[in-house]
């Protein structure tokens, strides 16, 4: 990824992730990417099924002054009470879950009522593309190869299938591959 690929995904990160609050849990965790641009008033929930990544981030977490619980789970199973935390993030996270209904209800469970996921996902290409028949043609490999990524996600329509509202919805391409970004809302009653 060039310099300027990687200032133009920092600044949607920055965008994404910089005015959270309260209890934050972020689904897919990693490395702690988000870590850098996160307020460091929050409380931070961060899911993670690698392992090794989990020790990675508990590191990363503590030396950017962030208060984090990290749990080794996938974000099917979310062992937190209903209504317990403020805001959802998903960054490149929603494409790699095994069974994405079952994430998001467990989302949208953990979720305060009227509270959003704020996502940055990659997205299957428009049919009949190019891109979509790349994607199509790596689809198998990088389920296999990149932690179980779906480079055919339709995530937007997953949001709108489980129940949520889509706000500052945006959908731009990125190096060719199709971006989303925005706030997915949950009903205002529980």
């Amino acid at each position: 990824m060039s310099n300027n690929q990687s200032s133009i995904i920092q600044r949607i990160r920055i965008d994404t992730v910089s005015s959270l609050s309260g209890t934050v849990l972020e689904i897919g965790a990693g490395n702690g990417d988000n870590l850098p641009y996160l307020p460091k008033s929050i409380s931070l929930i961060a899911l993670e099924p690698d392992k090794r990544r989990c020790n990675r981030l508990s590191a990363r977490a503590l030396a950017y002054g962030i208060d984090t619980t990290v749990l080794q789970t996938t974000c099917e199973h979310i062992a937190l009470p209903d209504n317990s935390v403020d805001a959802v993030i998903s960054t490149f996270a929603l494409c790699s879950v095994d069974d994405a209904a079952a994430a998001l209800s467990e989302i949208k469970r953990v979720l305060r009522p009227g509270a959003a996921v704020h996502f940055m996902e990659h997205v299957a290409a428009s049919p009949h593309t190019v891109v979509h028949a790349l994607q199509s043609l790596l689809a198998p490999l990088s389920r296999r190869f990149n932690h179980g990524c779906d480079p055919l996600a339709q995530t937007q329509e997953r949001f709108v299938a489980s129940g949520f509202t889509l706000k500052n919805f945006q959908r731009r391409e990125f190096t060719g591959i199709p971006l989303i970004t925005g706030l997915a809302i949950t009903p205002n009653q529980a």
